[in-house]
């Protein structure tokens, strides 16, 4: 799922992640659900002007088979991710 959201403030990519509740994960950005890695909600991010394009899906799970970087994960408009992308807009 993609949106934009307003940088009112200005702060910088990390921090107006830290505000989302997002921690950094090497290129991007993740929050996860429960106490286990996964499930997890993971953010590509990238600052244009005063916006920031948001790119989220939802990790469920690592990768099934050894040395695969592919992974179970909802991209598309699922009720979870729209209820994240709502909280994301009403931290704003």
């Amino acid at each position: 799922m993609k949106f934009f959201v307003e940088n009112k403030n200005a702060y910088n990519l990390k921090t107006f992640m830290r505000k989302i509740g997002y921690v950094p994960f090497h290129n991007s950005f993740t929050r996860r659900l429960g106490s286990g890695f996964y499930p997890r909600f993971h953010i590509y991010a990238e600052e244009l002007d005063d916006k920031i394009l948001i790119k989220l899906h939802l990790d469920q799970k690592k990768a099934s088979y050894r040395n695969a970087v592919a992974h179970s994960a909802d991209y598309e408009d699922t009720q979870s991710l729209e209820e994240e992308k709502n909280r994301i807009l009403s931290l704003l």
